[in-house]
């Protein structure tokens, strides 16, 4: 059984799960701890470094689809993130990012002038989010103790955060296959989302297993400290 333990906002706790105490677990031998530190300046380094993350693989997306000047400037992006994002690098990363890849008439913001653009990349998100949040849960962590989203109307917080640097994995699938029309075929290439190959601290895995290690190191880095390594390779 798991035992929450708060006393007020601005103390940090731990939650642990002993799945190896649970007979019949499919984690038999497992240990998962979870930190959600109320301290803003501490989530807002961990979310600075998913911030960059996000940004490094919308680059490496847009130099694939030989997009290089609008990649560079991206790259530039990175190493203006401030803790927290607070100037906003990602809403200027992802301006320069869609405009490139689907022409500079189009708005993620304007949902009436790319109604079906936006709804395959809807769709595509919203199976990521839910893989996320399965593999998330499945590492042993709370899905409504975000970093940056926090709302508490949100049971889905923290696999928000962890999904923002996979969603680059989406926009390259509506890139290719998108011919117009949320339709079922269009759907279908979502579907195998989870056994996308990638390369996560340089041995290859399958995407779900790539997130759930994210998901480990994100909050490894909130009880510890230091900094959140880079996470995964792509071959687009």
């Amino acid at each position: 059984m798991v035992f929450w333990s708060l006393a007020v906002q601005s103390i940090k706790f731990v939650s642990w799960l002993n799945f190896s105490e649970m007979g019949g677990s499919i984690f038999p031998d497992c240990w998962f701890s979870q930190a959600v530190i109320s301290n803003n300046a501490s989530k807002d380094i961990v979310w600075k470094e998913i911030v960059k993350h996000k940004i490094d693989k919308q680059a490496s997306l847009l130099e694939h689809h030989k997009h290089f000047e609008e990649a560079m400037l991206l790259r530039s992006y990175i190493d203006q993130v401030e803790e927290g994002d607070s100037t906003n690098r990602e809403g200027f990363a992802a301006k320069v990012f869609f405009n490139a890849l689907f022409g500079s008439d189009f708005a993620r913001s304007d949902l009436s002038r790319n109604s079906e653009c936006n709804a395959c990349l809807d769709y595509g998100y919203s199976v990521l989010l839910a893989m996320v949040a399965k593999e998330v849960s499945a590492a042993g962590y709370e899905l409504a103790l975000g970093i940056h989203h926090r709302g508490t109307t949100n049971p889905y917080n923290l696999a928000c955060d962890v999904m923002e640097p996979f969603r680059p994995i989406v926009d390259n699938i509506v890139v290719k296959a998108f011919d117009g029309v949320l339709s079922q075929e269009m759907k279908q290439c979502f579907w195998g989302l989870g056994n996308i190959e990638v390369y996560y601290g340089g041995i290859k895995s399958y995407l779900a297993s790539s997130i759930g290690g994210y998901a480990r190191d994100i909050c490894r880095c909130m009880n510890e400290g230091g900094g959140l390594p880079m996470i995964y390779d792509c071959v687009w």
